[in-house]
């Protein structure tokens, strides 16, 4: 099973590892303000939240259904450091998660 999970680029280990790595880089997801869904536009099947830290600052954001979603989101232009499907996007106000890709 564990060989299966860890030749399945989007398998819950291979994840877990990809956030073990977001963790190490940006140091702000150890300390600092938590921050949860910043937004009365977001879905409540997706979880939302901001971690500060002195000018550091993450956002996190989670999609716990199958389906892809949509919505607004007015702050700061956020750069995408990892996703679950490759064509998630954040930009311009908006974001939009694509269908959870098995």
């Amino acid at each position: 099973m564990l060989k299966i999970e860890a030749g399945a680029t989007y398998s819950l280990l291979n994840t877990i590892r990809e956030l073990q790595k977001i963790r190490k880089q940006y140091p702000v997801m150890e300390s600092g303000s938590l921050e949860v869904k910043i937004n009365d536009k977001v879905p409540d099947h997706v979880l939302m939240f901001r971690r500060t830290s002195g000018k550091h600052e993450i956002l996190v954001v989670m999609n716990f259904n199958k389906k892809g979603c949509q919505f607004d989101f007015n702050g700061n232009n956020w750069i995408k450091s990892f996703g679950l499907n490759p064509d998630d996007n954040v930009g311009a106000g908006i974001i939009k998660l694509q269908d959870l890709v098995e």
